[in-house]
């Protein structure tokens, strides 16, 4: 970059990572900091360590300069998107660049996540699985499998094993911008077979009080059943009128069906 060691600012206090080992920095520099492509870019001054260690990376951005950028992420689809002048810009990932976020298969690990492999227990409704890297060392893989079988009443298999969360504990509700008018969505109509998946997935959902009927809602949105590769269905619901009304809403388009 053609930069010397008489342009960094002395930084003595050392860095720790996971395992508690402390480096101290050879200095630290402010350097403008460009992200996107030539169409779609913002930038913004920020303030580097250098490290002299080996390392996987040759950046890693804090979150005082993604704050500056307004970074919105998606680890699962490895990808970040900020807002510029010309509009909503987007980096994604090098493993995942051709990657369509509408094509993503939500059950498969993607990106840098080790392949899994399926571990059969025993539970005393019927035969269970989980999942271990594919990769792991036979005496760790042993000893995390004894470990995750003593634990199998932490796992919810079902519906009836989530209890949920009391809402004295905690409640999530909408930031709708009062001046929108609320959207009754027109009714979407779906196959027979679409209408006994959702409603089976609906039914499962009231009998464990995770949802309730409303009488007289103000909004409402179309429940849309969406076919997974395994051949059951997932319930989406499109929530694309409501994140419009709601200013600070940052989810990407492409994924705003989806609840």
């Amino acid at each position: 970059m053609g930069l010397g060691p008489e342009q960094l600012s002395s930084s003595p206090k050392p860095l720790y990572g996971f395992t508690g080992d402390a480096v101290t920095p050879v200095g630290r520099i402010t350097l403008p900091f460009t992200i996107g492509d030539a169409n779609r870019q913002t930038t913004t001054l920020a303030e580097f360590l250098i490290i002299d260690c080996p390392s996987a990376y040759n950046v890693v951005l804090g979150r005082p300069t993604m704050n500056d950028l307004d970074l919105v992420t998606s680890t699962r689809l490895l990808t970040v998107k900020f807002p510029t002048p010309n509009g909503v810009g987007c980096v994604r990932d090098r493993a995942n660049h051709d990657l369509d976020p509408r094509e993503v298969d939500y059950d498969k690990p993607t990106g840098l996540v080790e392949e899994l492999k399926d571990i059969s227990v025993n539970k005393a409704k019927g035969e269970k699985s989980l999942k271990l890297g594919k990769n792991l060392a036979p005496e760790l893989k042993s000893q995390l499998t004894d470990f995750l079988k003593a634990k199998l009443d932490v796992f919810a298999w079902n519906h009836e094993d989530m209890v949920g969360i009391a809402l004295e504990v905690m409640t999530h509700r909408f930031n709708v911008d009062p001046s929108y008018k609320p959207v009754h969505q027109k009714r979407r109509p779906m196959t027979p077979e679409r209408y006994a998946a959702l409603k089976e997935e609906v039914d499962k959902l009231l009998a464990n009080k995770f949802i309730k009927e409303a009488y007289y809602p103000v909004w409402v949105a179309n429940p849309v059943p969406v076919k997974k590769k395994n051949g059951k269905r997932r319930t989406c619901v499109n929530f694309t009128d409501l994140n419009k009304a709601c200013p600070k809403c940052n989810t990407p388009p492409s994924q705003r069906a989806c609840h």
